[in-house]
């Protein structure tokens, strides 16, 4: 999985340069002393400043654990507009935009400059901030539908609860493939694995479950990038034809990635990654919304300089399955809000899953 990171959570501050021009991040507030709005001594304005300032997280709807702190949002986002003399509202939403625009450009390099159609893929937002600019970066980055899982606050958390025992292992080849023979990988994933169990330091534990597996990162001889390209066979078996096997993967992939294919140069091996990977117990974990009965809302949301629109804020545990409903509203729970513009329709899955649909014209 290729993880690329953005500074533009909740706590990322809003500054001003020498220019005169804003920013957002990558300096952030982190949860102490967060933003201005947490009360816990932050004074600098945050995107969640300015969610809070637009009408998107209001003091009944937050965490219970936290006190939300509105108007200590104001004074930092008044403030800072002071600064260039600009509308409070205004510099709020450009916070907002900012940060979108920062996504945005994360998830275009994901997909338009890897050759991909955005209209293929569906935006899956989670964490506590997340939803609530999933649209706006969906209708940025050309995507039509955000996926937005069961309790999404908790998401990263239950993926640790999930995941299995991983340990990476590499070494550097630098060769041409057609030097690559099966002597030499041999000895190499041989190494790699006796290391990585020694490593793993459970020798006496069954070793039933167990999965080991290479790749080659791999280039066209002046390039710089690799690409990973794993092997074909099953755990750590060699091909019979190294480089027949691995060059017609590495076509393939390349092909795929970037459109093109220079069928006549040469391939090189960079080095080769093992993975050991041992299954852990795994948690049951239902699909089901948990919490406390929360109130339904109405507040004004700024979705843009004029005038706030009356906005529902929806308890998710309100919703039920199959129910479609379309925005303006805010459906929120405990660790998360998941902000649905004006215009975007939402549908209930079977697990409870939120489906948002934007209009063609949003998703360019």
């Amino acid at each position: 999985m290729e993880i690329i990171e953005v500074g533009a959570g909740g706590g990322s501050i809003a500054w001003i340069d020498e220019a005169g021009r804003l920013r957002v991040g990558p300096k952030s507030a982190g949860a102490n002393p967060g933003p201005a709005c947490y009360g816990l001594g932050g004074t600098e304005p945050t995107v969640s400043d300015a969610n809070v300032y637009c009408g998107r997280i209001a003091r009944e709807s937050f965490l219970s654990s936290i006190t939300l702190h509105p108007d200590r949002a104001t004074k930092a986002i008044t403030e800072l507009a002071s600064r260039v003399n600009m509308p409070p509202l205004r510099l709020a939403l450009g916070i907002l935009e900012l940060a979108n625009l920062s996504m945005a450009s994360a998830v275009r390099r994901q997909t338009i400059e890897k050759g991909r159609d955005p209209r293929d893929f569906t935006l899956v937002a989670f964490g506590g901030a997340g939803p609530m600019h999933a649209c706006d970066v969906a209708a940025r980055a050309g995507i039509q539908q955000v996926l937005i899982p069961v309790t999404p606050g908790h998401f990263s958390a239950v993926g640790m609860l999930r995941a299995n025992l991983r340990f990476d292992w590499r070494e550097v080849l630098l060769c041409p493939l057609e030097q690559l023979d099966r002597d030499r990988l041999s000895e190499v994933l041989a190494r790699a694995s006796k290391e990585l169990s020694d490593l793993e330091g459970l020798e006496a534990v069954s070793e039933i479950g167990i999965r080991n597996r290479y790749a080659l990162a791999m280039r066209f001889q002046g390039q710089e990038h690799t690409l990973l390209i794993g092997s074909s066979t099953e755990d750590l078996a060699i091909p019979p034809d190294i480089a027949a096997t691995f060059r017609r993967l590495f076509e393939e992939e390349y092909l795929l990635r970037y459109g093109h294919l220079d069928a006549t140069s040469s391939a090189e091996v960079v080095e080769v990654v093992v993975v050991r990977e041992r299954p852990l117990p795994s948690p049951k974990i239902t699909g089901t919304i948990v919490g406390g009965r929360l109130p339904s809302l109405k507040t004004e949301v700024h979705f843009d300089e004029a005038s706030g629109i009356e906005t529902p804020m929806v308890p998710r545990l309100d919703l039920k399955i199959g129910e479609e409903l379309a925005g303006p509203m805010v459906i929120y729970e405990e660790g998360a809000h998941t902000v649905v513009p004006p215009a975007v329709t939402v549908r209930v899955l079977n697990a409870g899953h939120l489906l948002m649909s934007l209009p063609t014209e949003r998703s360019t």
